[in-house]
């Protein structure tokens, strides 16, 4: 997975262009462009819950994240509060970080904040290859 803090893998550069076929209109790569849909069914699914399975998930996620690195934590927790502030916060309270400190961490590279667009086109903008019926008229 990636980005990572530790390193490691990352994915390898384009080498070719996208295919683009035509398929009853134009077939292409589209991104979402709202990055608060990460965190919706997240937060949907923790608020659902009962206060006692709550409660066991923060037990379980801290005993965790206790065992990582403080960097790992706090970007863990930023991904908890922009689900749930209170999953956040519990989950900071847990572990013993400060939910502020974890708030200020800038969004992934290449990632727009939650709630914001991201930058750029969300289509990759090809032609189809060759000529095909429809390019006739």
């Amino acid at each position: 997975y990636e980005p990572s803090s530790m390193g490691g893998l990352k994915e390898a550069p384009k080498t070719t262009p996208d295919y683009h076929q035509w398929v009853e209109g134009h077939l292409g790569r589209y991104q979402t462009t709202e990055a608060a849909a990460d965190y919706h069914q997240a937060g949907e699914r923790y608020r659902s819950f009962e206060d006692w399975e709550r409660d066991d998930l923060i037990a379980n996620i801290t005993a965790d994240l206790k065992e990582c690195p403080e960097h790992i934590c706090l970007r863990m927790i930023w991904h908890f509060w922009h689900c749930d502030p209170d999953y956040g916060q519990r989950l900071a309270d847990g572990v013993g970080v400060d939910v502020e400190k974890a708030k200020a961490l800038p969004p992934l590279e290449g990632r727009a904040a939650p709630g914001e667009n991201l930058a750029g086109p969300t289509y990759s903008s090809g032609k189809t290859e060759g000529r095909d019926k429809h390019d006739e008229a």
